[in-house]
């Protein structure tokens, strides 16, 4: 991060403008549903007339291949220039916005942007937008209070923030064996995160429960409840084959099958 110290003798940044993010030496900020930019090199100038308007609020800005990817709630954009006077925005086909709710999960992964959406967890790249998970039901699978979301070792964690005598569990998505992503639900959720990616470490601030803030992942492990959704399977008195279904664990526990609510 840095400290923004407005140039008296230049165009000083509107303390309402959020979100700035260097993109090929251009500054990026949001202020509302108007996307402002800075003069090159320079977050201490700003001029009035360098913007770009959207048609709704914008919840997030993330840098990818000397580009601008800039997220409303329904949509996303391609914003690029060399002059911020002369900006242009693209829409990117997919309707797979960012959530305003969902805002602090959005971050990169490999060469991926990621986030939070309406549907399930969006994956941008090479200029097009995929649910990653894209199961019926999931968007009710993942309402979340407020989520983060980070990235460790090919593993994307979304944690919810926390609240006094509430339990706010979390998800890991596993990458490392491609797409769609191995989910399970964590004993874990934050406030706020830090990432140290020259040190591969990630910190966690949890103030309501003080004992699952710290280095994540270097401590206790934390353990795993997971549900899977309902599946019908039509007529109980016919006989049926079930293919294709995998279950990967490791650690001490229990696995139960259940049919009709019964195990």
């Amino acid at each position: 991060a840095s400290t923004i110290i407005p140039n008296i003798d230049l165009n000083p940044p509107s303390p309402s403008i959020t979100d700035i993010t260097n993109v090929s030496g251009i500054f990026f900020g949001a202020d509302d549903s108007r996307l402002y930019f800075s003069e090159f090199g320079s977050y201490h100038s700003w001029h009035e007339a360098a913007y770009v308007d959207f048609d709704s609020r914008i919840t997030g800005i993330e840098e990818y291949m000397g580009e601008g990817i800039v997220f409303t709630d329904g949509q996303v954009f391609r914003v690029r220039g060399y002059n911020p006077f002369e900006m242009t925005k693209i829409v990117v086909p997919d309707v797979r916005g960012l959530p305003e709710n969902n805002r602090k999960t959005l971050t990169k992964w490999g060469t991926n942007v990621i986030w939070l959406g309406n549907e399930g967890v969006c994956l941008f790249s090479s200029g097009n937008v995929q649910v990653a998970t894209g199961a019926k039901g999931e968007s009710e699978l993942f309402d979340m209070n407020l989520p983060r979301g980070v990235v460790k070792d090919n593993v994307y964690y979304l944690l919810q923030t926390p609240e006094a005598d509430v339990e706010r569990k979390g998800f890991a998505l596993d990458f490392r064996k491609g797409l769609p992503p191995c989910i399970t639900r964590i004993s874990q959720d934050a406030e706020s995160i830090v990432t140290i990616p020259t040190e591969n470490r990630v910190y966690l601030k949890n103030s309501v429960n003080t004992t699952s803030q710290g280095a994540f992942l270097e401590g206790s492990t934390q353990s795993v409840d997971f549900k899977s959704k309902q599946y019908d399977v039509g007529d109980v008195n016919t006989d049926k084959v079930f293919m294709f279904a995998k279950i990967s664990y490791s650690g001490s526990g229990t696995i139960k099958f259940f049919a009709d609510d019964e195990t």
